[in-house]
């Protein structure tokens, strides 16, 4: 339908398999060792158990056909989420992830995927957005 938007924002702890974990509050992050970085020395670190999905299963729990803009920002997560991507269920037009919290190989190899699945990369500040090539 023309001019139709089904716009479904949603914030999610992803991460394989299902279950709970603990995740630091203040920053949120699985990493507690890259808080601790992050913060003046002596901040008091919160642990808090979150319920935590598959990027598939939430996907499909909401029948999401089409993403035209996937943002990520999961303090040095991010790349394990893109790999939970099934490329050839759903290929998000646009991937935009914080690329400054990862390892010299993770950010190598988040470019290596996307790149391999057809998206042009580009990099500014902390952040890289992956757009899809025509």
């Amino acid at each position: 339908m023309p001019g139709k938007t089904d716009l479904r924002p949603s914030t999610w702890s992803t991460r394989p398999p299902h279950g709970t974990y603990p995740r630091w509050t203040g920053l949120a992050s699985f990493d507690k060792h890259l808080l601790v970085k992050q913060i003046p020395a002596g901040t008091p670190i919160v642990e808090v158990t979150v319920p935590a999905v598959t990027l598939d299963s939430l996907l499909r729990t909401h029948d999401v056909r089409r993403i035209d803009l996937l943002q990520i920002d999961t303090e040095g997560f991010d790349y394990e989420v893109i790999q939970m991507l099934d490329f050839a269920t759903v290929r998000p037009a646009i991937i935009h992830y914080e690329h400054t919290h990862l390892s010299d190989p993770d950010r190598r190899g988040c470019e290596k995927l996307l790149s391999a699945h057809g998206y042009r990369l580009h990099c500014a500040g902390m952040d890289t957005t992956a757009v899809i090539q025509p």
